[in-house]
């Protein structure tokens, strides 16, 4: 799982190991408890009772190794919850600890997380152009005026630039660009792109392709450019099914905490297997 702090990891991950470990006709189910099990709990319990994602420990990689079954086949998962301040600093720094980069050079799949909330709507560049010749022609009509001063008004001062006013759909081309230059491409061979918080969503992107194609048209293009070396799938999820601050106590009502959950695939179809959904995408022969 790839994604900078905040963008629904850890919420996706308690939501997915509660329905494989408990939820009896789910498409995944858990052979047995993981070992390790801690964490996954402690996400699971966060997730049920409609807590905001915690932050993983940057201290390192935390482990998670889950033995699940499909109707076909059996899989040994190495699942470890990566802090999204790795990935972070992968994005504005170029740098990358050699833990995080053994795990990428390893893997055979991938979920890329992206947050609504994480997307700042950017000016094109024909709005820019189109601005500049307004004020162009509104100067053009204005009484002259006269210089400003050398000093100039301090609140005009230029501001410096830093990495992180890099815009969010560029950080998630950066990202995925630097984590595909890492793996090895005869390993891995598919890759699932979620967009969290499906629930956020405006009604007028009913549809992950209609989200991607109109918010974020360059990093649609990017996948576009990619379909022909990796497999790629988008979903919606909605691992909460609302603002866990705003709407919890609506959210606590529910007697099936799994009844929260909706994902939908690329066309914005419900999909019937839930959560485990781009799991499961990612685990077939298709």
């Amino acid at each position: 799982m790839a994604g900078i702090p905040g963008t629904g990891k850890s919420t996706y991950l308690g939501a997915l190991y509660h329905v494989i470990e408990s939820v009896s006709d789910s498409p995944i189910t858990l052979d047995m408890l993981p070992a390790l099990r801690d964490h996954l709990e402690k996400l699971r319990t966060n997730w049920l009772a409609v807590e905001p994602e915690s932050r993983t420990s940057s201290a390192g990689p935390v482990p998670s190794e889950l033995l699940v079954s499909t109707a076909d086949a059996s899989f040994n998962l190495n699942w470890p919850d990566l802090s999204g301040e790795f990935f972070e600093e992968m994005v504005l720094t170029r740098t990358i600890r050699p833990d995080v980069h053994r795990l990428v050079m390893d893997a055979t799949a991938m979920m890329l997380f992206i947050h609504p909330t994480k997307i700042t709507s950017e000016p094109r560049i024909d709005d820019i152009k189109a601005a500049a010749n307004a004020l162009e022609e509104i100067e053009l009509d204005a009484e002259p005026q006269p210089e400003p001063s050398e000093s100039g008004d301090p609140d005009d001062k230029a501001i410096d630039w830093d990495p992180s006013m890099v815009p969010g759909e560029i950080v998630a081309i950066e990202l995925m660009q630097q984590l595909m230059s890492i793996a090895k491409p005869t390993k891995l061979n598919k890759i699932a792109v979620i967009i969290s918080a499906w629930d956020l969503i405006p009604d007028n992107c009913p549809s992950p392709k209609v989200y991607l194609d109109s918010v974020l048209p360059l990093f649609a293009q990017f996948l576009a450019a990619n379909k022909q070396i990796y497999s790629i799938e988008v979903f919606g999820v909605s691992a909460h099914g609302g603002d866990p601050i705003r709407e919890k106590d609506r959210l606590q009502q529910f007697v099936k905490a799994t009844d929260r959950i909706s994902v939908v695939g690329y066309e914005g179809v419900l999909l019937d297997s839930g959560i485990v959904a781009p799991l499961a995408w990612l685990l077939s022969k298709q």
